[in-house]
């Protein structure tokens, strides 16, 4: 059992960037986003293993890919969106999209 009291809040997804922005920065974020975004190709990605972290008290599910390239793939990607907006980097709740670019 899981101690996440997000399991019903939250669906399943990536957290590629983070923190989020405010919807008054999405037109900017797509102006800087779309540019970095340009040389990378789709691809595919399969979800087929599970892990916890997080420990008791929380206990996080989640799902990679075990396959190396397909990992490799999900980190270029990211890597991409970080050199596109540096200051969305934080896992704390420090800072704004707009209030770290000053």
């Amino acid at each position: 059992m899981t101690g996440d009291k997000g399991i019903y809040r939250w669906p399943p997804h990536f957290n590629l960037l983070y923190p989020f922005l405010p919807p008054a920065d999405f037109a900017e974020a797509v102006s800087l986003l779309a540019p970095a975004l340009e040389g990378i190709e789709d691809f595919e990605v399969t979800l087929d293993e599970l892990g916890v972290f997080g420990g008791r008290a929380r206990g996080i599910l989640y799902c990679h890919a075990s396959s190396p390239a397909e990992t490799e793939r999900l980190c270029e990607l990211q890597a991409a969106l970080q050199d596109a907006l540096p200051f969305c980097s934080e896992q704390r709740r420090q800072g704004v999209f707009s209030a770290a670019r000053r």
